[in-house]
């Protein structure tokens, strides 16, 4: 957890998209922040244990890769918001959310950059 915490505090844009998500989520969900902090963190491990892989890792990689790996993250958070009963129209709505700050952590700016490169 603590790559995950580097990772995560690497740069202030990371930062800003994990609160901001983590606080939104906590309002939709009204769970206590610290609550979705470890969800996403939990979704983040799970990841990165079933890969193998680090997420700086998927970071430097080309943009098909990293929506690759995103998608699969995206995966792990919809099951951790299944095993803590979230509704289906919740987690489809959330998921949203999820999707556009990983998209800002890993530094995936448009579908044009994915098949451009």
């Amino acid at each position: 957890m603590t790559e995950i915490n580097q990772f995560i505090s690497s740069s202030v844009e990371k930062i800003n998209a994990f609160q901001s998500m983590v606080e939104q989520l906590s309002r939709e969900s009204n769970l206590c922040r610290s609550a979705i902090n470890d969800l996403g963190f939990a979704a983040l491990h799970e990841w990165e244990t079933q890969k193998g892989s680090s997420l700086s890792h998927l970071a430097m990689q080309q943009p098909a890769q990293r929506v690759r790996g995103l998608d699969q993250i995206i995966g792990y958070f919809e099951k951790c918001m299944q095993e803590n009963t979230w509704s289906d129209s919740m987690i489809q709505k959330n998921l949203v959310l999820i999707r556009q700050t990983l998209e800002t952590i890993f530094e995936i700016r448009s579908d044009t950059e994915i098949f451009s490169g």
